[in-house]
Formats: C-alpha cells, sequence, structure tokens
C-alpha cells in the first residue's frame, strides 16, 4: 500500500485512530490524504506518533479538518523529532498565530519538508513574522501556501524581507489576503519579478 485516499469520508477522529494503528509499521505507504473529515488535534495525535515512527510517508493532506493550533503542536513535534514528511497541508484548519510558532519552531529543526499549506487559516501578522524568522534558518521549504488569511502589510513586509535573503522558497501562493495593500501587493510582484519566485497573488 502506497497511498491512503480517504478525502470526505466523515471518519473523524475514530477513524485517524483507526488508520494510524493499521499504517504504524508499514514501509511501503508514502501518501495519507484524510482532507474534510472533521479531525481534531485528538485524531491527529494518533497520525503524529505514526508519522514518528515511519520512514516512508512523504505526504499528508489534512486540509479542512479541524486541527487547531493544538494539531500544530502535535505536528511541530513530530517535525521536530523524526519526521521525513516532504509535504504538508492543513490548510483551513481552525489555526492562529498561535499554532503558527509551533509549526515556525519546527522550521528551524526540519530538512524534509518542502511544501506547507497554511491557507485559509485566522493567520495575523504576528503569526507570519514569526514564520518569516524561522525561514531564515530553514533550507528546505521550496512551496509555502498562505491565501485567504488576516496578513497585512506589516506581515507582507516582514516576509519580503526574509525572501530577498533566502533561495530555497521557489512558490509562494498569497492571494485573497485583502488586507494587503496595493502598494505591498505592487512591491510583492516587482521582487518575484526579478527573481527565482513564482509569486500567486
Amino acid at each position: 500500500l502506497a497511498e491512503i485516499e480517504a478525502s470526505c469520508c466523515n471518519i473523524g477522529d475514530q477513524g485517524s485512530l483507526t488508520i494510524a494503528e493499521a499504517v504504524k509499521f508499514s514501509k511501503s505507504l508514502k501518501a495519507i490524504d484524510l482532507s474534510y473529515n472533521s479531525i481534531t488535534h485528538f485524531g491527529l495525535s494518533f497520525l503524529t506518533e505514526t508519522l514518528k515512527l515511519s520512514e516512508s510517508i512523504r505526504t499528508l493532506n489534512l486540509q479542512a479538518n479541524r486541527v487547531g493550533n493544538k494539531g500544530c503542536v502535535l505536528l511541530g513535534e513530530a517535525l521536530i523529532m523524526k519526521s521525513v514528511l516532504r509535504d504538508l497541508n492543513i490548510s483551513d484548519n481552525e489555526i492562529t498565530g498561535e499554532g503558527i510558532v509551533s509549526l515556525a519552531e519546527a522550521l528551524v529543526y526540519t530538512t524534509d519538508l518542502h511544501t506547507l499549506k497554511l491557507s485559509r487559516n485566522r493567520i495575523t501578522d504576528s503569526g507570519i513574522i514569526e514564520l518569516a524568522q524561522s525561514l531564515k534558518l530553514n533550507s528546505s521549504l521550496s512551496t509555502l501556501s498562505i491565501y485567504y488569511t488576516q496578513i497585512s502589510d506589516s506581515g507582507a513586509a516582514e516576509l519580503l524581507k526574509t525572501l530577498r535573503s533566502i533561495k530555497n522558497v521557489t512558490k509562494l501562493e498569497m492571494f485573497w489576503n485583502h488586507r494587503i495593500s496595493g502598494s505591498m501587493t505592487t512591491e510583492l510582484l516587482e521582487f518575484c519579478k526579478d527573481s527565482h519566485i513564482n509569486l500567486c497573488i
């Protein structure tokens, strides 16, 4: 078994436990898609224990669940301890700046994560500033998705400052961030036009 696709199956926390236990010692599983399943941090706790043991799981899609900030703490711990995860999607998961801090701390230590999707969460400037600071110490992340959040000009400016100093991020999704002004949007576009970054804004 190389992939589990259980999107929109209403499995909840109990289903998350069942799946985590079933694949805990799998050496072939590479991807898990449990998007749109009403999983909370409780259900996620079983999955993160599996991630800590796995040497094969590279992709985890938890889009549109309810893992929240406590879920970010669990994911951060897994990323720091051992996880070989390359692609993590936790968009639309009731996450605020508090949760982003946990992930930002993990980014300092992980060398495997390439894609991080955080869109449609309640991320404010304080959260994105923490994330931007961590990106300066991370050399693996290449794709960052932060569209439809609560980021404004101050957060975008700090992110832009970081992007000017690093080379690994090559794709940035920032559309539908309505608190970012037209002038800041122009500044981002001008920078990305002359750089290695593919910006969607």
